[in-house]
Formats: structure tokens, sequence, C-alpha cells
């Protein structure tokens, strides 16, 4: 990549040595932004509590992330990962020989706004973008060492990056439809209730298999598994003070056996193992 993508390490200070081609621009209590270029990343191993928030570009690659909210999922060149600061996570290499990113990590209070705003969330922490080469500009541009402007520039573009992979990974859909595609989720949430898609689809006036259809276009995903997702993410939070069989019979499984093989299936260990991680 050249020049372009300076060599990164993941530690950010006002008060570090910079690494050899390492950009780093400082406004202050107004923002610090630090980036580059990070060829071959052995990735983060459980579990890292970062005190920044970044964005993370895969070029080439994949990798597995996942975070204490149970959020897992497998990134590919052209997709974009959000850290949160405070918000544990993980993210390794799916083969040997890790993946190609670029990061930009960066603080201030004038980055606040963008987590206060269904812009960047912790409940989507992987952005689907596709066409690496313009992202790996784009990202590149905002920290380029051939600029010769000052750091209020440099934390102006990156204002600029945040909001085109805002909108670029958010589907623009009618508002009645969001409206819809939200009641859907939250009675897909209740996992106190317990009901059958059937009985979700009459509580939103459709046929089970016109609910079926519509939630899986607009959500990217099925009902069941987005039900799934949703009950094996809240079992992560739950077992930091409740038992694996108290889990189980509050999230509506039949036994803590099959909740045990279905959180092993989503996250590589057992209900149990998490708990001592």
């Amino acid at each position: 990549m050249g020049n372009l993508f300076p060599s990164m390490c993941y530690l950010v200070s006002r008060d570090m040595d910079l690494a050899p081609g390492m950009v780093m621009a400082d406004a202050g209590t107004l923002g610090m932004v630090i980036g580059g270029w990070k060829p071959g990343s052995p990735g983060v191993p459980p579990w890292r509590d970062f005190p920044h928030h970044a964005l993370v570009l895969t070029a080439a690659g994949r990798a597995r992330y996942g975070d204490r909210r149970g959020h897992v999922e497998t990134l590919g060149p052209g997709d974009v990962l959000a850290v949160f600061p405070g918000l544990e996570h993980w993210f390794l290499p799916e083969r040997d020989g890790g993946w190609d990113e670029y990061f930009i990590i960066f603080s201030g209070y004038t980055f606040a706004p963008w987590m206060t705003e269904p812009l960047l969330s912790p409940e989507r922490p992987v952005m689907r973008l596709g066409q690496v080469a313009y992202w790996l500009r784009r990202f590149a541009s905002v920290m380029s060492s051939q600029r010769t402007d000052g750091p209020l520039e440099t934390v102006a573009r990156l204002h600029g990056l945040l909001a085109e992979v805002a909108r670029s990974a958010t589907p623009q859909i009618h508002p009645d439809q969001q409206a819809w595609l939200d009641r859907a989720r939250a009675l897909l949430n209740d996992t106190q209730k317990r009901v059958s898609l059937g009985a979700i689809a009459r509580q939103l006036d459709c046929s089970e298999q016109v609910f079926r259809k519509r939630f899986g276009e607009l959500a990217n995903e099925p009902p069941g598994a987005f039900r799934e997702r949703a009950r094996l993410e809240l079992s992560c939070r739950l077992l930091t003070a409740s038992s694996v069989g108290e889990v189980a019979d509050r999230l509506g499984f039949c036994d803590q056996f099959q909740f045990s093989r279905r959180f092993k299936a989503r996250y590589g260990v057992s209900p149990r193992m998490f708990q001592r991680l």
C-alpha cells in the first residue's frame, strides 16, 4: 500500500513515543485522532477494555469478533468494526497469519454526539460496507501524513468519515417500515412472554408467512435467527450474576443442556467456561 498506509501499534496516549509512520492529530480537548495501516494483525485476545473509540476496516483476510454484550460476528474484507470505550471485547484471525486492517482511534468531546445518536451503536458493532479499495482510501485520507494542515482539520475529516460510514451502513427504509421493524424486534425480544412467531404476527396484523418474509427483508435475517441471537446475547449479561440453570429457565430453553449446546455453538465455549473468563 506504500507510504499511504503507515505501520501502527495499538497503544494510545498523548505522552507516547510514536512508532515510525504513525499519524497522530492532537486538537486538545476537541479531539485526538491516531490512524494507520496494520498488515498481518494478530488481533486482540479476550478480554480488552479499550479506553477510546475506534473504527477498524478489514482490508484482507477474515477475523472473528466478540464482546461482553454477547455479540459475535465474522469480519471480512470491506467490513468495519466500531470499538466502544468500556465495552470489553476481542477479535482474532480465523487463520494463521492474521488479517490486514486500517484503523482510526479517536477520543474527545466533539465525538460524543455520535454515541448518543443511533448512528454508531454497541448493538451494531460490525458494519458491512464492501468496496475495499474505496474505503481504504477514505480511511487513509483522514490520516495521510502527506497533508500539511493541522489537527483541527483532521478531526473535521474524521467527522465526515463517520457520517459516510454510518450512512452507508444503515439501510434507508421508510419511517413506517422502521416503526414496524422496531415493534417486531421488541416483541421478539420479550423473553418473559415467550410467544410464538404466529402470535407475534397476529399482533402485527399479518400472517406468520408475511411476518417472516417482511422481517427478513427489513432486518436482513429471519425472525427466528434474530430471537436466538438476542436471547444468547442477553444470556451473556445474565451469566455474570445467575447460574446456568437459572439463565436457561429465564430465557425459555427446554433445559440447561439445550442452552449450553446453543451457547457453545455460537460462542465456542460453554456457559460455565464463559463465566470463568
